[in-house]
């Protein structure tokens, strides 16, 4: 497993929870230029983070340069339309869920778009705490 952060303070973090973990590595890098031969990955992970980045079909198309053949992509990110939706102020870019299927099918990725859960408020709890 490598991970990969741009920010040296997160890459200190992920060390240290990682441990002595020896098939564990965390290095510091930039999501638009991954530091990787082609082809060299089975799974790229970006975890709620496709919203921060500059450039979002930079990455994807790093990830489809470092994947094997087979390999697969695994991405996940809050999705904008929800009702509860609030927009992080250091973001750069939220995708819906026809964007976002666009954006892969253009940077070569197949597959398929999900939702984890469905938008079911009931009553004033549920709307002070989607307010939060």
């Amino acid at each position: 497993v490598v991970g990969v952060d741009i920010d040296p303070e997160n890459v200190v973090r992920a060390e240290r929870q990682a441990g002595n973990q020896p098939r564990v590595d965390v290095q510091l890098g930039d999501a638009h230029q991954l530091p990787f031969q082609p082809e060299c990955k089975d799974l790229v992970l970006l975890f709620e983070a496709i919203y921060y980045l500059r450039g979002p079909a930079q990455f994807l198309r790093e990830a489809w340069r470092v994947l094997r053949p087979g390999g697969k992509l695994l991405l996940t990110s809050v999705n904008c339309e929800w009702g509860g939706f609030h927009r992080s102020p250091s973001s750069l870019q939220y995708f819906g869920a026809s964007e976002m299927r666009s954006v892969l099918d253009e940077c070569g990725f197949g597959g398929a778009v999900f939702a984890a859960f469905p938008d079911r408020r009931q009553g004033f709890r549920d709307a002070g705490v989607a307010v939060l």
